[in-house]
């Protein structure tokens, strides 16, 4: 398999985190590729038409995409680790923590790229409204702390991680573990795991 692969992206993170906890990782070649919205890459558009990362070749040549799908996908892959449970009601939770992981590097993605602008051309509006929301995830995510700590790893739990970090390395200005002491006991435990410790940011 091959991966189009940014080591800044959460949502790469995510995938690769997921590949070492599977015991995948060693079957995916990644493939480092820089994607913008001012460019068109042709050739990474005949594979993936939104042109975003990750996208996951499969090795009949099928691509597989958005971090999501490629997670799931991982997980059938091994028997190792289940990550995403069978019975319906568990399935259902992790996978509604999975999208309140992956929503938080929705906000937080283009935040970046707002403060990325000349600071006369940013919008204090939008910043401040990307900041409160992701506040409030944060407070959600503190009162399900205890129930996280209580139960294995999974697509939910890595896809939260995964988005506080990017927070710790895009903006470490925001505090989250303020005031939350669940929330900040969990992260630290489960990013002590060696699929986190062999996924860190770069900023290359």
């Amino acid at each position: 398999m091959k991966l189009y692969w940014s080591p800044r992206s959460p949502y790469v993170r995510k995938v690769m985190v997921v590949a070492h906890e599977k015991g995948v990782a060693d079957r995916i070649e990644r493939l480092p590729i820089v994607v913008s919205g001012l460019a068109v890459s042709e050739d990474f558009h005949a594979v993936n038409p939104l042109a975003r990362i990750p996208t996951l070749i499969l090795d009949d040549g099928a691509s597989v995409y958005d971090s999501t799908v490629i997670a799931e996908y991982l997980d059938t892959l091994s028997p190792q680790n289940p990550l995403l449970p069978a019975a319906p009601g568990e399935r259902l939770a992790v996978q509604s923590m999975h999208a309140l992981g992956t929503g938080i590097a929705d906000l937080l993605i283009p935040l970046r790229g707002e403060l990325a602008r000349p600071e006369a051309e940013r919008s204090a509006t939008f910043m401040a409204v990307g900041v409160s929301k992701f506040a409030l995830a944060a407070d959600r995510l503190e009162a399900m702390a205890g129930g996280m700590l209580a139960r294995p790893i999974d697509l939910g739990q890595i896809a939260v991680a995964t988005a506080l970090t990017y927070a710790d390395f895009r903006f470490p200005h925001l505090d989250w573990r303020q005031g939350r002491p669940g929330l900040t006991a969990w992260f630290d435990a489960i990013t002590q795991r060696p699929s986190f410790r062999a996924t860190a940011f770069v900023d290359a």
